[in-house]
C-alpha cells in the first residue's frame, strides 16, 4: 500500500491574513498633504513677497544704493514717476533700467517706473512729447513729482572716453553716474526750498560759481568738478564780497573761504563773526604761506590754530639718500556725521599742506565742540615749520620745533551744541581744511569729493547726505594657467559626473539589500 507523500508541516506557522486596501482613508491623506502643501507654498511666497530682502553679490556693489538716495527715497511724501525714454541702443539704457528697479524697491511702492521705447509704443511716445515738450531722439529719464517734471539725460549720467573716436573706436563709458544725478534731481524736485551757499571774493580765492558749469576751461585755477556736483546737491551758489556789502545776506545757508591768498579787513572780519555768532555756517580751506593774522584770530577765539606749517615726509631714496615728499596721504576718521561713512578711508592732498591745532581746554568752556576729521597718523610725516614755504633749503626733522603726528589737517567746530545728542539746536558749525588745492580740478579725487560734499551737507543740517561717487565700469580678467584648465576640465567632464553615478549606485545597493 502507497503511502501517502505528505508536506512536513512548520510548525508555529503564521495565519495568512487579508489585507484590506482603505482606498478612501489613502485619498484623504493624499488631498490633506496636497492642501497644506499649497499653504505652506502660499504663506512663503506671501512672506517672501512682503518681507524680502536683497542683496548685491557683484564684484564692485554695482547695484547697492547709498545710503543718501535712500534717505530721499525714504522721506518721498508723494509718489514718484520716473519715465525711461530710451532708445534700446543707448550704452547706458540696461544701468539706467537696473538702477531704477532698485530705486522701486527702496521706495516700498513710492517710485514707480516706466518704460517707454519710441520706436515700439509709437502713441505713448507722442504722448510723452507733447506734454514734456522734448525731442523724438532724447535719451532721457523725466521724473514727475506733483505736476513737477524734472529731466535727466543720458549725457549726465555716464563718463565717456571719446579718446578711440580717431582710431574708429566707439565711445566707451568710464564710469556710470545714473545715481547720482537721479537723486540730485530728485532732491530737486522734492525739496521745498533751495539752499543758497556763498562763495567770499575778493582775497584772491578760488571761484565757485554758477559760469564753472559752462566754461570749458580745465585749467588747474579752476574747479568744475567741485561746482557740478555742488549744483546737483540742489545747492544754489553765489559770490558775495563783504566788502561791498552791510551784512552776510540773509539767505545764506553757509559761507565758503576757499583758498584765500590774502588775509581779510576789520570790517569783513567784523561781518564774518557777526554772521557766525547768528548760528553762521563757513567752510575754509588754506593754503600754506599767506599770512592770515586777522583770520587767524577768528580760529584762535573758536579753539583751533592753523600752525603755519608744512606737512613734509621724508623717505631713504636708493643709496642712503634723503628723499622728501610734499604730497600727503591723511587718513578719514570716523566718529562724525561727515565722515561717518568715510572712516578709515586714505585722501591724497597734492601742494601744501598745513596742520591744525585743536585746543580743547579753550574750545570747551565757551561751549564749542572740536573733531579732527582728517589726520596724518604715519610716524615718517612731520609738520616742517622752518622751511614750510618750500624754498629749496634742506628740510629735516628738529624735535624742538617741527610738529609730530598725529597732525589734523581738516576740522569740525560746533558752538552751542547740547550734550544729550537726541535733542536738535540751532548751532554754528564751521569744518576748516589745511589745503587750498585739493578742491582743485587737477587734485580732486573721488575721497576729497565725498568729503567736502559731506561737510557742505553738515553745514546744511543735512546730515543724512553723503556725496554719491561715480560707479566705474572695470574689466575683469580671470587668468588662469594651461594646469588649471585641465584641472577644471577633469572636474566638468569627470568629477560632477562621476559623483552623481557614484550617489545613484550608493542608492541602488541600498534598496536592493
Amino acid at each position: 500500500m502507497a503511502e501517502e507523500s505528505q508536506e512536513p508541516k512548520t510548525e508555529n506557522a503564521p495565519a495568512k491574513k487579508s489585507v484590506t486596501i482603505k482606498r478612501v482613508q489613502i485619498g484623504l491623506n493624499v488631498i490633506i498633504q496636497i492642501a497644506v502643501m499649497i499653504v505652506i507654498v502660499g504663506m512663503v511666497n506671501y512672506f517672501s513677497f512682503h518681507h524680502f530682502k536683497r542683496f548685491d553679490r557683484t564684484r564692485d556693489q554695482k547695484y547697492v544704493l547709498s545710503e543718501q538716495t535712500k534717505q530721499v527715497l525714504a522721506g518721498l511724501q508723494k509718489p514718484v514717476t520716473a519715465i525711461v525714454f530710451f532708445s534700446s541702443g543707448s550704452e547706458v539704457y540696461a544701468d539706467v533700467v537696473a538702477l531704477l528697479r532698485e530705486y522701486e524697491y527702496a521706495s516700498k511702492t513710492k517710485f514707480k517706473t516706466e518704460v517707454v521705447d519710441p520706436y515700439r509704443n509709437f502713441t505713448r511716445a507722442r504722448a510723452l512729447q507733447d506734454r514734456y515738450k522734448f525731442g523724438q531722439n532724447d535719451n532721457v529719464v523725466i521724473l514727475d513729482y506733483e505736476g513737477k517734471s524734472k529731466f535727466v539725460e543720458a549725457a549726465d549720467m555716464a563718463e565717456v572716453d571719446n579718446s578711440g573716436i580717431m582710431m574708429g573706436q566707439p565711445p566707451v563709458v568710464k564710469a556710470f553716474k545714473g545715481e547720482q544725478s537721479m537723486t540730485s534731481a530728485l532732491l530737486e524736485l522734492t525739496e521745498e526750498k533751495q539752499s543758497k551757499i556763498y562763495i567770499t571774493a575778493g582775497h584772491g580765492e578760488l571761484e565757485l560759481n554758477a559760469a564753472s558749469l559752462t566754461v570749458a576751461a580745465t585749467g588747474p585755477e579752476t574747479m568744475k568738478g567741485l561746482a557740478t556736483y555742488v549744483a546737483r546737491q540742489n545747492i544754489k551758489t553765489g559770490t558775495l564780497k563783504l566788502a561791498d556789502v552791510e551784512k552776510v545776506p540773509d539767505d545764506a545757508r553757509a559761507l565758503l573761504i576757499l583758498a584765500p591768498k590774502f588775509d581779510f579787513t576789520e570790517r569783513e572780519m567784523t561781518l564774518l563773526r557777526e554772521y557766525w555768532e547768528r548760528k553762521g555756517r563757513v567752510f575754509v580751506s588754506l593754503e600754506t604761506g599767506p599770512a592770515m593774522e586777522r583770520l587767524a584770530d577768528f580760529f584762535v577765539d573758536n579753539g583751533i590754530r592753523p600752525q603755519d606749517d608744512r606737512i613734509v615726509r621724508l623717505v631713504t631714496l636708493p643709496g642712503n639718500v634723503t628723499g622728501i615728499l610734499r604730497e600727503v596721504s591723511a587718513a578719514i576718521q570716523p566718529g562724525h556725521p561727515i565722515t561717518k561713512r568715510l572712516g578709515n578711508v586714505n585722501l591724497q592732498f597734492m601742494g601744501k599742506t598745513q596742520s591744525i591745532y585743536l585746543d580743547q581746554q579753550r574750545a570747551k568752556p565757551l561751549g564749542i565742540s572740536l573733531t579732527p576729521l582728517i589726520e596724518v597718523v604715519e610716524k615718517s610725516y612731520h609738520g616742517e615749520t622752518e622751511n614750510a614755504g618750500g624754498d629749496g633749503a634742506p628740510i629735516f626733522f628738529d624735535a624742538k620745533k617741527d610738529h609730530t603726528v598725529p597732525l589734523a589737517v581738516a576740522v569740525a567746530v560746533e558752538k552751542g551744541a547740547l550734550a544729550d545728542k537726541r535733542v536738535s539746536v540751532d548751532t554754528s558749525r564751521m569744518v576748516v581744511v589745511g589745503n587750498g588745492d585739493f578742491l582743485r580740478d587737477s587734485a580732486l579725487t573721488e575721497a576729497g569729493l565725498d568729503f567736502t560734499l559731506a561737510g557742505v551737507n553738515w553745514l546744511l543740517n543735512r546730515e543724512e547726505l553723503i556725496a554719491i561717487a561715480p560707479k566705474e565700469r572695470k574689466t575683469f580678467a580671470l587668468n588662469l594657467t594651461d594646469e588649471q584648465m585641465a584641472q577644471i576640465l577633469l572636474s566638468v567632464v569627470f568629477g560632477v559626473p562621476g559623483l552623481v553615478a557614484l550617489c545613484g549606485l550608493l542608492a541602488w545597493w541600498q534598496r536592493r539589500n
